[in-house]
Parts: C-alpha cells; structure tokens; sequence
C-alpha cells in the first residue's frame, strides 16, 4: 500500500510544479476544468493500470518484478531528462505542456477552459502510462488511479496557491526532476 501512495505521489508532482506555474502567472483553474483534467488522468491511467496488470498476470512473478522495475527505472530517467528540456515548437501540443506548463493556456485568456482541461490531463498523465504498465506486479495496484488522480487534484491545488505567493523566479523543473528521481527508486526497490 505504502508503494501505491509514493507512486501516486511522484505521478503527482509534476501537478504540484504545474500548478505552481498556474499560480505564478495567475492563470485561473475552475472545479470544472480541475475535474476534467483529473478525469482524464483517471481514464488514462485506469487504462494503463488494467493494461499492467493482465501483462503481469501472464508472468512468472520473478521476471514480472524484474521488468516491472526496469520500465519504473526507465520512466523514471525518461522524466528526469524531460525535466531540462526546452519547449519545442515542432513537438505536440500536449508534448510542450510537458516541459512548459504556461502553454496550458495558448490564447492567453487568463483561465483554463474544458479543452486546454483535456489537454493539460492528457500531459499529465502521458508519462505515467509506463509507470502503470510497470507498477503492475505491485500489490494493490488497482487502487493506482484513484489514488493518482487525488494526489494530482491536491498537489494541483497547492502549487497553485504556492505559486501566487511566491513569485515568478520559481523554477518548476525541480518538482519533475523530483518526480523521475522517487519513480527510479521504487522502479530499484521493485528489482531488489
């Protein structure tokens, strides 16, 4: 269970730096568009979650434990790189979320609406995909989901709030770069 909740948490806290980033530029995130973006990471990775875990029912458990944790470690350092990267006009909309939450809102209008809400849940949950796929040997991991998308509407909520009081020097890299580094650990701690 303890492994559910960190999971949960580091698939969270890329919320917590986009929330932060919300925040800092006084971007407006209604219930609504907050329920849309937390829906659809519960979809997306409700999707995964079921994927992962008829995968590891299929192996033997040893070998589901060994490749569950590489894809954790593999996630896990895919997300540490993203966390230095500059957007990319050429890449996906839901790519340049990713690495810059202010293109959450393109038309600058101050506030997400329903659509950028889809979008900003899409990017969110995108990385954790592989994490679900990889997390399936783990116990209790169909209580992933619910528990991700709480954890994404929490840390979403206190970025932005952290975001408004601290200003614009705020760098919200450190909050992905913290996120791939816990999902190495566990993805070690689930080989070990």
């Amino acid at each position: 269970m303890l492994t559910v909740i960190l999971l949960s948490a580091a698939m969270s806290i890329d919320a917590a730096g986009l929330g932060i980033s919300l925040g800092v530029r006084s971007i407006k995130l209604d219930r609504t568009a907050a329920l849309i973006t937390c829906m659809t990471g519960f979809v997306i990775i409700s999707l995964a979650s079921a994927a992962g875990s008829g995968l590891y029912m299929l192996l033997p458990e040893k070998c589901g434990h060994l490749i569950s944790g590489i894809i954790l470690i593999a996630m896990g350092l895919w997300i540490i790189v993203q966390s230095g990267k500059k957007p990319d006009t050429s890449q996906s909309r839901t790519v340049n979320i990713i690495r810059s939450p202010y293109e959450s809102d393109p038309d600058r209008s101050g506030s997400i609406d329903a659509a950028e809400a889809f979008f900003l849940g899409t990017a969110l949950s995108l990385d954790s995909i592989g994490i679900c796929i990889g997390a399936g040997s783990i116990p209790y991991c169909f209580l992933l989901p619910a528990a991700a998308m709480l954890m994404q509407l929490a840390f979403m909520s206190a970025g932005i709030k952290l975001g408004r009081l601290i200003g614009k020097d705020t760098d919200t890299g450190v909050c992905t770069l913290l996120s791939g580094t816990i999902i190495v650990l566990i993805g070690i701690f689930n080989i070990v």
